[in-house]
């Protein structure tokens, strides 16, 4: 009688074992950064001319855990420091207005990171992901949340395509004015962003994520 409770207590506790490690085989979090044809824009209108400035230089890094039958599961981490010097417009002015107004010689980057992030799957390895926030501009920080398409693409890498509405008034930003003061730009603005994440290894520094 004991011997046949040992074994079954063995067998049971042999099942449990097993699933724990098939459930850790079958999704894994994977590490990204952006690649090569990330680009992220600000864009904006005004009573005569619709203004734009786009960046290709950042840093972007994100976890993501896929399981291997190659399913977005969830994004676990998601940070991005865009340095607002590297945001160009299509004229010198523009430039100059747009870096003033962002009081870009007193904060550098433009910053986000990820709180929580909820997706839904879409067709043919897509999924509509809400990314919920701190987006810091001009330095002031506020709640944000980034509405994006991911698509899991066939090479292992992670497109992520997706426009936030934004307010110069939310971020404490003063309305710059074009063409001498004749022109004042207003106060919505869009974040658009398509970004390529690809894999990489985190080397372990004790530092900040971006290194």
């Amino acid at each position: 009688m004991i011997d046949n409770l040992r074994i079954r207590g063995s067998f049971f506790l042999n099942i449990a074992i097993a699933c724990i490690a098939f459930s850790q085989a079958s999704v894994a979090q994977t590490n990204y950064k952006v690649g090569g044809h990330s680009v992220i824009n600000l864009k904006g209108v005004s009573a005569v001319h619709n203004w734009g400035m786009e960046a290709h230089s950042f840093l972007c890094k994100a976890t993501f855990t896929v399981t291997t039958g190659n399913q977005l599961a969830s994004i676990d981490r998601l940070s991005l420091r865009l340095p607002v010097h590297n945001l160009k417009g299509e004229s010198a002015e523009i430039d100059k207005k747009a870096l003033k107004a962002l009081k870009a010689d007193d904060f550098e980057n433009i910053t986000f990171e990820l709180t929580s992030a909820t997706l839904t799957p879409g067709d043919s390895n897509t999924y509509h992901v809400i990314v919920n926030g701190n987006l810091t501009v001009a330095g002031v920080t506020q709640q944000t949340a980034l509405n994006a398409t991911a698509t899991l693409n066939a090479d292992n890498s992670i497109s992520f395509d997706g426009i936030t509405p934004l307010s110069l008034a939310d971020f404490h930003i003063k309305r710059p004015s074009l063409m001498f003061g004749a022109i004042k730009v207003g106060d919505a603005m869009t974040l658009n962003y398509n970004l390529l994440f690809v894999k990489f290894v985190i080397h372990s520094t004790g530092g900040s994520v971006f290194q």
